[in-house]
């Protein structure tokens, strides 16, 4: 028999994101411009959390949940948005665990985070062990004609968004 959840939520589901165990919702009020996120465990059909709001930004929006964590991105503005940080939350409590301002999430694989800046036109790459929030500065190798980034692993992460009138 299969689980089913029944839950409100003030404002619209715009985008999801799930790991085997979990389902995190990002909700936004246009009305009042706010932007929250729910914790759904999928194994009991339990809510964790809800109504979370890690900043007092609209500029907040999902990436994925890696392991215990999940990563957001901090946006600029709507005006040329870009991300400006990366905020790490404890997927069991909703509170930030880690905060990375002035990068972009890149990768993450085992407890390592991988974040990315560009730096003189070219990519520069932090790797961070969360286990002991251990890090080091690598700078990319890039091809000759500086276009590709060589040796860095990728990650098909994307949240779900759903259409408006859905």
């Amino acid at each position: 028999m299969e689980k089913v959840i029944n839950h409100n939520f003030e404002g619209k589901i715009w985008n999801t994101t799930f790991s085997e165990q979990y389902c995190v919702l990002e909700i936004r009020d246009e009305l009042t411009r706010q932007v929250s996120f729910s914790c759904i465990n999928l194994l009991t059909g339990k809510m964790i959390w809800e109504n979370t709001k890690p900043e007092k930004s609209w500029w907040l929006s999902l990436v994925g949940i890696f392991d215990e964590y999940l990563i957001l991105h901090k946006y600029s503005s709507n005006q040329k948005p870009e991300p400006e940080a990366v905020l790490i939350l404890n997927i069991q409590t909703g509170n930030i665990f880690e905060r990375i301002d002035d990068w972009a999430f890149f990768n993450y694989k085992g407890s390592t985070l991988t974040v990315y800046q560009i730096q003189n036109s070219q990519p520069v790459y932090k790797v961070i062990d969360l286990e002991s929030i251990v890090t080091t500065i690598q700078q990319a190798e890039c091809s000759p004609n500086h276009n590709s980034i060589i040796e860095m692993p990728t990650v098909q992460t994307s949240p779900t968004h759903y259409p408006e009138d859905s």
